[in-house]
């Protein structure tokens, strides 16, 4: 039995890696569709009228700088929970209006955003972690 508390405990001291493996993941995935939304700008535009979003180019142009911005706050863990909710409030919007939403007819299109959507879960919920900017920033000082 001692020797299970001893690799729980070994694990709970490399509890602090999580929150960083989720942000560089999110912050690799984002700072690709900004590029891609950058690169391909018209494209973006003329897919999000296609979709009947409202204000398609300025939807266009806020969701590329909230993906392209919110990649590098997240790698550094700046402001992570705001960023984090921003990044989760536009997957969420994405599997419903592209992907037709996770409980509609059978896809398999929508898992990077819905995974996405649930590290950003956690990373709202969690915070950056102990290494980021948020923590030097904003930890409360005792």
């Amino acid at each position: 039995m001692h020797f299970f508390y001893a690799i729980r405990n070994g694990l709970n001291r490399l509890w602090f890696i999580v929150p960083i493996v989720f942000r560089f993941v999110l912050s690799y995935g984002f700072i690709m569709t900004a590029v891609a939304k950058f690169n391909q700008i018209d494209a973006t535009k003329a897919f999000f009228l296609h979709l009947n979003i409202s204000l398609p180019i300025l939807s266009a142009y806020l969701v590329m700088c909230i993906e392209g911005i919110g990649a590098v706050f997240l790698f550094f863990g700046f402001l992570t929970r705001l960023t984090a909710l921003l990044l989760f409030i536009i997957m969420i919007v994405a599997l419903q209006v592209v992907h037709g939403g996770i409980l509609g007819p059978w896809q398999t299109d929508y898992q990077v955003p819905f995974f996405y959507a649930l590290l950003l879960l956690g990373l709202v919920f969690g915070g950056a972690g102990a290494v980021s900017l948020d923590r030097l920033f904003f930890k409360k000082h005792e």
